[in-house]
């Protein structure tokens, strides 16, 4: 069932995926446009090129680590007018071995990926479906959450975490009209490598090699922004990668045999 949409908020939009569905949200028409995230420098930078597209874009401080900034940008988004989509894109991934990785990355990891997320949608989800009759949660995971993989034990975790919830809330708020699409990118061309966490919390400060090779990210927002409209539960975008999802799922003898080779970085 096609949807039309025209106001959307997204968090983490000051860089990456996040960024670009901003930018493509704007291009497409949507005439309301949040973005949120903890530098609110990179955030007017994208809402004014936003606003050179014909969108009304408004930057707002959102920290996934603090409770209450993110209930002050929930509050003020709503007495703004809510939008109808929402993006939880926000969050931190990691390089470490599970057996090196301290006790405060990986919760780190966890707060931002799962628990920040799973808080700020118990304020979320009151809003958006008594606003509007069809409104829509959006949840950028990964296809790491999907199966384990090297260096990544706490992101792996928080993923699979994301999927249980939000699977769960898809069915729960059926009734009320809210459609729940889980987005499972691959590998794309973005900088979360270079501030991954590593074993003692300082960023990795380095590009992946897989992921310089990834999918174009203004490629990977118009698939995500077309699935929306298109009201997709479940949406893999990515290249070759995505091979693994469905090799875990139909041949995970193979799979474990080709993960086994396959570098985690």
């Amino acid at each position: 069932m096609k949807r039309t949409y025209t106001s959307i908020a997204i968090t983490g939009a000051n860089r990456g995926i996040g960024k670009a569905l901003a930018l493509q949200a704007a291009l497409s028409g949507y005439s309301q446009i949040y973005v949120l995230g903890r530098n609110i420098i990179e955030l007017e930078h994208v809402a004014n090129t936003c606003k050179n597209f014909g969108a009304n874009c408004i930057p707002i401080y959102f920290d996934l680590d603090n409770n209450e900034s993110m209930r002050n940008a929930i509050e003020s988004i709503r007495m703004q007018g809510f939008p109808q989509v929402w993006v939880h894109n926000a969050g931190t991934s990691m390089r470490s071995t599970y057996r090196e990785c301290s006790d405060n990355v990986f919760q780190t990891v966890m707060q931002r990926n799962f628990y920040g997320t799973e808080f700020a949608t118990r304020l979320i989800l009151p809003i958006i479906t008594e606003v509007h009759s069809q409104s829509h949660i959006v949840v950028v995971s990964s296809i790491a959450g999907e199966f384990g993989f090297p260096l990544r034990s706490a992101y792996c975790a928080s993923k699979a975490a994301l999927k249980g919830l939000f699977e769960t809330i898809r069915l729960e708020e059926k009734e009320r009209g809210l459609c729940v699409s889980l987005i499972y990118p691959g590998r794309i061309r973005t900088d979360i490598a270079l501030h991954a966490l590593t074993a003692d919390g300082s960023p990795q400060n380095s590009q992946d090699d897989g992921l310089q090779n990834g999918l174009n990210v203004a490629k990977c927002a118009s698939k995500i922004l077309k699935s929306v409209h298109n009201c997709k539960r479940d949406v893999y975008i990515g290249k070759s990668e995505l091979l693994m999802v469905y090799l875990k799922r139909y041949w995970p003898a193979l799979f474990y045999w080709v993960i086994n080779r396959v570098s985690a970085r």
